[in-house]
């Protein structure tokens, strides 16, 4: 049953996501021109990308924080690692 002319037709389908920035009409209609199109609402998320942003900063933390780790445990055996803006530097020290 369309809603206001919109319908929406995949047979194969297995997940939709949907991508919104928070506060953005429109997001309830879509979701019910899917439902009743024959979409499962269990098929259906909804992500926003102020939430994606958060997600890639906090990725970005974990990575960062992941090397400094590593560039503490080379120190403490010896291995020197420098890294400068354009180029990058390993000096091995014996």
């Amino acid at each position: 049953m369309p809603i206001d002319g919109m319908t929406f037709q995949c047979p194969l389908l297995e997940t939709v996501i949907i991508q919104y920035s928070k506060g953005e009409d429109g997001m309830d209609k879509l979701v019910n021109v899917l439902v009743a199109s024959g979409i499962n609402p269990k098929k259906i998320s909804v992500i926003f990308y102020e939430d994606i942003k958060e997600m890639d900063l906090a990725e970005n933390r974990h990575i960062r924080e992941e090397r400094q780790k590593e560039l503490r445990n080379f120190e403490k055996m010896g291995v020197l690692v420098t890294a400068g803006l354009w180029n990058k530097k390993i000096i091995c020290m014996h």
